[in-house]
């Protein structure tokens, strides 16, 4: 699901960066792993030593909060998903490309990352 429907959601968008580049539709699913590749060195780095700090845990805090803070950051993330796709079919046509630039898929990808 991950994989199929968010290209055929960018597919009848604008991908134009530039007037002679645009990003493919099956790329945008890479904003999702390149979140994830700053994520984890961020987290493992600088915010776990930062928690422990404070709440005496060695992973900065405990599995419960971590499980709980990846519910609701996936719960942000469908919620942002679903307002972007309202958005996105209350414009659209049955065949025609939707004049909204697919840049705005960007934000659910990067939440998704950081679930």
């Amino acid at each position: 699901m991950l994989q199929a429907f968010p290209t055929l959601e960018a597919e009848k968008m604008n991908r134009n960066i530039t007037s002679w580049f645009q990003i493919p539709a099956a790329s945008f699913s890479l904003f999702m792993f390149l979140s994830i590749t700053i994520w984890i060195p961020f987290y493992d780095r600088v915010l776990v030593p930062f928690l422990a700090k404070f709440t005496h845990e060695p992973r900065g805090f405990n599995p419960k909060i971590q499980m709980g803070a990846g519910m609701i950051l996936s719960i942000i993330a469908m919620v942002v998903s679903a307002i972007m796709e309202t958005i996105r079919r209350d414009l659209a046509n049955t065949n025609t490309p939707v004049d909204m630039s697919a840049m705005w898929l960007v934000p659910q990808f990067v939440l998704l990352g950081l679930t």
